[in-house]
């Protein structure tokens, strides 16, 4: 039985969405192998328009599509897979947004274990 902990970490990244579009973070890469316990995002500013936003490592996708409805301010976010994704590669985090946005922004936090 190995002693081996797991080490809890938090990557975060903030983007101010407009057009459709792939929003990258320049840093806080998440590491091939870790696995996605959970996603938060908080808007300073309520996002306006657009149709609807998807999170991501790189280009695989942490979240399916979620709804502009479904932005409040803080909300947790469902994962794409019930038992933790496993990231494949180092990646940075990104948004894919569907649609213009006429306001706001969107900090996201990624908590995972390595």
């Amino acid at each position: 039985m190995s002693n081996e902990f797991k080490t809890f970490r938090v990557a975060k990244a903030s983007f101010t969405p407009t057009a459709a579009a792939t929003y990258t973070s320049a840093s806080d890469i998440i590491p091939a192998g870790a696995i996605i316990k959970a996603i938060t995002s908080v808007e300073g500013v309520a996002l306006a328009g657009g149709t609807n936003t998807t999170f991501q490592v790189g280009s695989q996708d942490l979240t399916a599509a979620i709804a502009l409805s479904g932005f409040t301010g803080i909300d947790v976010h469902a994962l794409t897979s019930v038992d933790g994704l496993a990231v494949t590669a180092d990646s940075v985090l990104s948004i894919t947004t569907t649609g213009t946005h006429s306001a706001g922004d969107i900090t996201v936090y990624v908590e995972y274990y390595v």
